[in-house]
């Protein structure tokens, strides 16, 4: 996984944009583990913020203040940056991944259990799903759901429970236990932050 980032003094809201990418893009999202998102979230603020400062600035002295104090930033950000992308390669290399067959791709059964979700819970959530028809190795189904929430219930304990009962059971009625393997993915965004939390979806046998 790699985050572009750019230091073109042309566009001031480059560095933001590029994170805004990747907030906005559900496949993309999928691929940041949720207690990184925080950390994204500071390294964009800060480099829009030294981008912003330059409009104030009055004459040469300050001029030259910005300059130092916008290198200091950006390495801050850069360095932060470095931090956050260690730690998610260590997750990422640790983690055991589930390899769907891309060319399996069910675009049929993906667009029905959306249309499933929108009918029944489409007042709470917008369901984004990808169903995979083979993974390697193994007669089961992929099924990837990402559920953009439009209330925050992911701030209560006992809301965020009622959700994922609900919407493991909705899509249990289209795919029954031990026939698929995937993840729950649960957002909520806002125009300054985003949270989530991830249910993996797995009936077998752990050896």
């Amino acid at each position: 996984m790699a985050i572009v980032l750019s230091t073109c003094s042309a566009n001031n809201r480059t560095w933001t944009l590029s994170f805004a990418g990747w907030r906005n893009n559900p496949e993309r999202i999928d691929q940041i583990p949720d207690n990184l998102h925080k950390s994204i979230e500071i390294v964009s603020l800060l480099t829009s913020l030294v981008f912003k400062m330059k409009s104030k600035l009055k004459n040469q002295k300050d001029k030259l203040k910005y300059g130092v104090h916008r290198m200091l930033t950006l390495g801050l950000a850069y360095g932060l940056m470095i931090l956050v992308m260690l730690p998610l390669n260590a997750i990422q290399s640790n983690k055991p991944k589930v390899l769907y067959i891309e060319s399996s791709y069910n675009e049929q059964d993906s667009k029905l259990t959306e249309k499933l979700f929108a009918d029944s819970l489409g007042q709470n959530l917008t369901a984004d799903i990808k169903v995979y028809d083979k993974i390697q190795n193994e007669n089961l189904k992929y099924v990837s759901v990402i559920f953009l929430l439009k209330e925050n219930y992911l701030g209560n304990d006992n809301d965020f429970e009622q959700l994922k009962t609900i919407t493991t059971k909705l899509l249990l009625t289209k795919f029954p236990e031990k026939t698929f393997v995937g993840q729950l993915k649960y957002i909520y965004k806002t125009s300054g932050s985003m949270s989530s939390k991830s249910i993996p979806l797995d009936w077998r046998t752990t050896k």
